[in-house]
Protein backbone atom coordinates (compact mmCIF):
# COMPACT_ATOMS: atom_id res chain seq x y z
CA UNK A 1 0.00 0.00 0.00
CA UNK A 2 2.97 2.19 0.90
CA UNK A 3 4.39 1.73 -2.48
CA UNK A 4 0.64 2.76 -4.11
CA UNK A 5 0.69 5.94 -2.27
CA UNK A 6 4.32 6.92 -3.04
CA UNK A 7 3.49 6.00 -7.03
CA UNK A 8 0.88 8.14 -6.84
CA UNK A 9 2.61 10.85 -5.55
CA UNK A 10 5.38 11.05 -8.10
CA UNK A 11 2.62 10.55 -10.33
CA UNK A 12 1.29 14.20 -9.47
CA UNK A 13 4.56 15.46 -9.30
CA UNK A 14 6.17 14.24 -12.11
CA UNK A 15 4.77 16.20 -15.12
CA UNK A 16 5.54 19.73 -13.28
CA UNK A 17 9.50 18.85 -13.28
CA UNK A 18 11.26 18.72 -16.77
CA UNK A 19 13.19 16.08 -16.16
CA UNK A 20 10.35 13.52 -14.96
CA UNK A 21 7.59 14.80 -17.44
CA UNK A 22 7.77 12.08 -20.29
CA UNK A 23 8.26 9.61 -17.89
CA UNK A 24 5.03 8.91 -16.97
CA UNK A 25 1.80 8.99 -18.72
CA UNK A 26 0.07 11.75 -17.89
CA UNK A 27 2.51 14.41 -19.07
CA UNK A 28 1.81 13.45 -22.40
CA UNK A 29 -1.96 15.22 -21.99
CA UNK A 30 0.04 18.60 -22.48
CA UNK A 31 1.18 17.55 -25.95
CA UNK A 32 -1.71 16.95 -27.84
CA UNK A 33 -1.88 19.82 -29.35
CA UNK A 34 1.68 18.96 -30.84
CA UNK A 35 1.48 14.88 -31.48
CA UNK A 36 -2.16 15.13 -32.15
CA UNK A 37 -4.95 13.31 -30.11
CA UNK A 38 -4.75 9.43 -31.29
CA UNK A 39 -0.49 9.90 -30.91
CA UNK A 40 -0.65 11.25 -27.34
CA UNK A 41 -3.63 8.76 -26.81
CA UNK A 42 -1.68 6.14 -27.84
CA UNK A 43 1.67 6.36 -26.12
CA UNK A 44 -0.50 7.26 -22.51
CA UNK A 45 -1.88 3.72 -23.25
CA UNK A 46 1.09 2.04 -23.89
CA UNK A 47 2.78 3.34 -20.88
CA UNK A 48 -0.18 2.76 -18.38
CA UNK A 49 0.23 -1.31 -20.12
CA UNK A 50 3.69 -1.14 -19.46
CA UNK A 51 3.73 -0.43 -16.15
CA UNK A 52 1.07 -2.39 -15.54
CA UNK A 53 2.42 -5.40 -16.88
CA UNK A 54 5.75 -4.40 -14.69
CA UNK A 55 3.96 -4.31 -11.52
CA UNK A 56 1.75 -7.40 -12.12
CA UNK A 57 5.14 -9.42 -13.28
CA UNK A 58 6.45 -8.43 -10.04
CA UNK A 59 4.00 -9.32 -7.69
CA UNK A 60 3.27 -12.61 -9.40
CA UNK A 61 7.11 -13.28 -8.71
CA UNK A 62 6.91 -12.08 -5.30
CA UNK A 63 3.45 -14.34 -4.65
CA UNK A 64 5.20 -17.35 -6.08
CA UNK A 65 8.23 -16.75 -3.67
CA UNK A 66 6.31 -16.36 -0.56
CA UNK A 67 6.29 -19.04 1.37
CA UNK A 68 3.49 -20.04 4.29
Amino acid sequence: MLIGIIFALVTFIAPSLKGLRYFLPNGYSNLVTQMGFGTALSVMIFMSLAYALIIYGFANHTFKNLEY
